[in-house]
């Protein structure tokens, strides 16, 4: 019975992942379904629970939904497509300023963020509105 009761929970977890990272995609059941080339009801079945991919399948949705298997399986990683941006986004940076950067993200409590967000928000509305009136100029 306890395996029973595992297997139930691992089938849950794929049906709500598949959920939750197709949503995050903004993209509707039927629509995924026949992206991949299935019929109209695919996704549906298998995150209503009347069936499940199989392996072959699974790999295609991973790849639908851009990510890796492990991705996919990773209970933290509540937002993979926005952790691989900001992954190439940090690609960009040199060491220094990623030690910089780490340094600050640790010190960092939850609800600073807000904060922090707002701040860049205004200072991202202000580059352009300096880019415009430059650009006038001309």
């Amino acid at each position: 019975m306890q395996s029973n009761d595992v297997n139930r929970i691992d089938t849950n977890f794929i049906r709500e992942r598949i959920t939750q990272l197709r949503l995050q995609r903004d993209i509707s059941e039927r629509e995924m379904s026949l992206d991949m080339g299935r019929g109209h009801g695919y996704i549906h079945n298998i995150v209503s629970g009347a069936s499940l991919p199989s392996i072959e399948s699974f790999l295609e949705i991973c790849e639908y939904l851009c990510v890796t298997p492990m991705e996919f399986f990773d209970c933290d990683l509540t937002n993979p497509i926005n952790t691989k941006e900001i992954y190439q986004e940090l690609k960009r940076l040199c060491k220094n300023d990623t030690e910089k950067l780490l340094n600050f993200l640790k010190i960092m409590k939850p609800y600073h963020f807000e904060h922090i967000i707002e701040f860049l928000e205004n200072y991202r509305i202000s580059v352009n509105q300096k880019q415009k009136n430059s650009q006038k100029r001309f």
